[in-house]
């Protein structure tokens, strides 16, 4: 079956793509968040939801999971995500936002828009 994993900082727009995306495709997809998983083990949570899916999936985290998968980074202006995260979660740390960046899966794909992410998106599951 097909994985496909999002990554990107926190207020990169991941999950306004996907949406996006979702909206617009009759195809049967089951889309995975990581904020969705809860617990000391939500990474593990996490992996094993992708690995147990008999649909395509489409799972989103910031740094992303070892499963066999097309890896997406989306990966607008480092200012822009600061400000769309702030804008949502009214605080910013950017230390930690380093620290994120560190921890990412190597990309099969790396994408500065969403506009882009839907497009590529398009592309590799419909063809």
């Amino acid at each position: 079956m097909t994985t496909i994993q999002i990554i990107g900082l926190p207020g990169s727009g991941k999950t306004t793509a996907i949406k996006q995306y979702l909206r617009g495709t009759t195809s049967d997809i089951q889309y995975l968040d990581i904020r969705s998983f809860q617990g000391r083990c939500r990474d593990r949570s996490f992996r094993r939801a992708i690995l147990q899916s008999e649909k395509i999936v489409i799972a989103e985290s910031a740094c992303g999971t070892s499963v066999a998968s097309t890896i997406i980074e989306l990966k607008p202006a480092v200012h822009t995500v600061y400000r769309q995260f702030y804008d949502r979660d009214q605080w910013l740390d950017p230390n930690y936002m380093s620290q994120l960046g560190t921890r990412m899966m190597p990309a099969d794909y790396t994408i500065g828009t969403q506009a882009a992410l839907v497009e590529l998106l398009q592309k590799i599951l419909e063809g």
